[in-house]
């Protein structure tokens, strides 16, 4: 009884373990990508403490989610955001360009919808890569 469930059990699993091959590891532009896109993803969702989570430590150590936050809001409200180059001119360090469509809407005025490119730096802490806003 207990034999042909073994039998079983090991053809099962070397048949499994023969197709199963590590997934690749990503490039650092992958990665940058991967995250910028992340990041921009909450700030879209109005999650801000996810945003902020994407930040430098150091800039998290010397910044607070409370000054974080009073950073957003106004007149201007975000659409839509997609990465769309990632160039790493140093080995730590990326410039993520990301296309922003956005709404302005003032009093007195007529709301009007726009779309530029915006450029992030994105650095290598401790193995994974963090958003490092401008001062």
């Amino acid at each position: 009884m207990f034999k042909p469930l073994v039998v079983l059990m090991v053809l099962f699993v070397a048949t499994g373990c023969a197709g199963w091959q590590p997934a690749p590891e990503q490039s650092a532009e992958e990665r940058v990508a991967q995250r910028a896109q992340e990041r921009r993803d909450a700030l879209l969702a109005g999650d801000l403490e996810k945003a902020y989570s994407y930040l430098t430590p150091g800039y998290r150590a010397n910044n607070s989610l409370p000054r974080y936050r009073a950073r957003f809001g106004g007149a201007v409200s975000w659409k839509d955001a997609s990465v769309r180059s990632v160039t790493c001119q140093e080995e730590d360090a990326c410039t993520v360009t990301v296309m922003l469509t956005y709404r302005v809407a003032m009093p007195r005025m007529d709301a009007y919808e726009n779309q530029r490119p915006m450029e992030e730096r994105w650095v290598r802490v401790d193995g994974d890569w963090w958003h490092l806003p401008r001062r």
